[in-house]
């Protein structure tokens, strides 16, 4: 579901395990928001929603991709077998809490397409598990990108995988069986 541009958009269920929404179709993404950060039509916010990927997790796509967007916040969301669960580009100032990603080639990722990398995310209190590749992935140089309080497990290829980047803390979380050795 491409979401149009606008100011201060709320998506909602009844919470994380309630309401399911399904992606049926192969290699398409769960939802998409892609705005511009400079200008005031932003402000995305999902919460208390399941996000459900039928499609083989190489190409499911992404259960929210972000580009370019600014102010969102993402809540409360149980994600299911995605290619990634949330994929951003060039998105600034994103709170990720409370989630649970589970499955799927990265829970986070993050990529930079025009020199703008994402900055001023907080990733807390969140639960990874068994991601094919990595639970956070980060192919930017983001700055200021907090990583704290949350729990990774069973990541195959490392729980936290970062290009570079400055200004980065990762604190207070839990490790368990990554093949990174965390």
């Amino acid at each position: 579901l491409a979401l149009p541009c606008l100011r201060d958009i709320t998506i909602y269920g009844d919470g994380k395990t309630n309401s399911r929404i399904k992606q049926i179709t192969n290699a398409e993404n769960g939802f998409t928001s892609s705005c511009v950060w400079a200008t005031t039509k932003n402000g995305l916010k999902i919460r208390d929603l399941w996000l459900a990927s039928t499609g083989a997790v190489a190409t499911a796509g992404y259960g929210i991709h972000l580009n370019a967007m600014g102010r969102s916040q993402i809540t409360n969301v149980y994600f299911e077998s995605w290619r990634t669960g949330l994929h951003s580009t060039n998105s600034l100032e994103v709170t990720v809490r409370g989630n649970s990603f589970a499955g799927g080639q990265d829970g986070i990722g993050d990529d930079a397409s025009s020199g703008t990398d994402s900055n001023d995310w907080v990733v807390d209190d969140n639960d990874f598990e068994t991601q094919s590749r990595n639970a956070i992935r980060l192919a930017s140089t983001p700055a200021s990108y907090r990583v704290i309080n949350n729990s990774f497990q069973g990541a195959d290829k490392g729980a936290i995988w970062i290009i570079a980047g400055f200004g980065i803390a990762v604190d207070n979380n839990y490790f368990e069986a990554n093949s990174d050795g965390t």
